[in-house]
């Protein structure tokens, strides 16, 4: 069984958005950085983004995530934590799951920007393959 050290990053700030609806707009970056055959600027990933939260009132929402490594989710205001998993990253057991190290808030009429970084530190089969 292989491991894979898996660090996840949020950078998030805010801008203000004049959206009607009591909600706020997220626009995010999911992104590989490290590990061998990877360059030091940080390569998008597509796959699924989902975004669990705090609150026993709300869903999850999952966002199908393109090669470009952006999207874009509306949420209702609350905190939310924030995870990926990605074809171009898997071990030979499966995709790795990568976790934010910090929940993102989510405030009324605001746009937050975050990027969730998986951090690879074992991978030996160019993108995503770990040995």
């Amino acid at each position: 069984m292989v491991v894979v050290p898996v660090v996840a990053v949020i950078v998030a700030s805010f801008v203000h958005t004049t959206h009607p609806l009591a909600t706020g707009l997220v626009h995010g970056k999911f992104e590989l950085t490290g590990g061998a055959g990877v360059t030091t600027r940080p390569t998008p990933l597509g796959g699924l983004v989902t975004l669990a939260p705090a609150s026993p009132s709300l869903s999850p929402i999952t966002v199908v995530v393109d090669s470009s490594g952006t999207f874009v989710v509306t949420l209702a205001p609350g905190v939310w934590s924030v995870s990926g998993q990605s074809p171009q990253y898997v071990t030979s057991t499966g995709p790795v799951t990568c976790r934010s190290s910090s929940p993102v808030t989510v405030r009324s009429h605001l746009v937050v920007t975050l990027t969730l970084t998986c951090h690879a530190k074992l991978m030996t089969k160019g993108i995503g393959q770990a040995s």
